[in-house]
C-alpha cells in the first residue's frame, strides 16, 4: 500500500491522503459506531449527544448531562431513543473533552467512539448541524452556558 502511495504522490506531489480505521465497538464488533457528541463551553460540559446510527442518515439519539442522567434531546435531526447505560470509557471521554475544550478555549463540540481500546476522538465540530433543528429548550440551554462559562467571545 506505501509503495502506491509513493507512486501517487511520484504522479502528483499534491495529493493528500486521509486515511481512516475500521473501528471495534465496546463488545469488540465492527458495527457502525456510536457519535458520543459533548456540546463543550471551555471546559464544561452542556450535554452528552449520543447518536445511534442505523445508516448513514438513519438512527436514534438521547442526551445525557455530565453525571449521565437522561435529559430532553436538544435537537431534533433523528428521533428520540431510550435510555442506554453509558459507555465503560465515559470517563476517559469525559477527560479528553475537558481538556480539549479548554485548550479550544470557546464553544465547541467534541465526538468520541466508544471502541474495545477505550476512547477515540472523531472531530472537532465549532457549528454542529450548521446551528439548525435545535429545540427551543435547547437553544436556551446554549446560549445559557454560553453566557455563563464563555463571556465575551465571540
Amino acid at each position: 500500500m506505501i509503495q502506491k502511495l509513493d507512486a501517487a504522490l511520484e504522479k502528483d506531489a499534491r495529493l493528500q491522503f486521509i486515511v481512516e480505521e475500521f473501528l471495534k465497538s465496546e463488545q469488540g464488533d465492527y458495527v457502525i459506531p456510536n457519535d458520543y457528541k459533548f456540546y463543550m463551553f471551555n471546559g464544561e460540559i452542556a450535554c452528552i449527544q449520543v447518536i445511534n446510527r442505523l445508516s448513514p442518515n438513519q438512527g436514534f439519539t438521547t442526551c445525557y448531562d455530565e453525571h449521565w442522567n437522561q435529559i430532553e434531546r436538544i435537537n431534533t435531526y433523528y428521533p428520540e431513543g431510550e435510555y442506554q447505560e453509558p459507555p465503560a470509557c465515559l470517563n476517559e471521554m469525559i477527560g479528553y473533552a475537558k481538556t480539549l475544550s479548554q485548550a479550544y478555549g470557546i464553544f465547541v463540540r467534541i465526538d468520541f467512539y466508544a471502541t474495545d481500546k477505550g476512547a477515540c476522538f472523531g472531530e472537532f465540530t465549532p457549528t454542529p448541524f450548521m446551528g439548525k433543528g435545535f429545540t427551543p429548550a435547547s437553544e436556551k440551554m446554549l446560549v445559557d452556558y454560553w453566557d455563563k462559562y464563555c463571556p465575551g467571545m465571540v
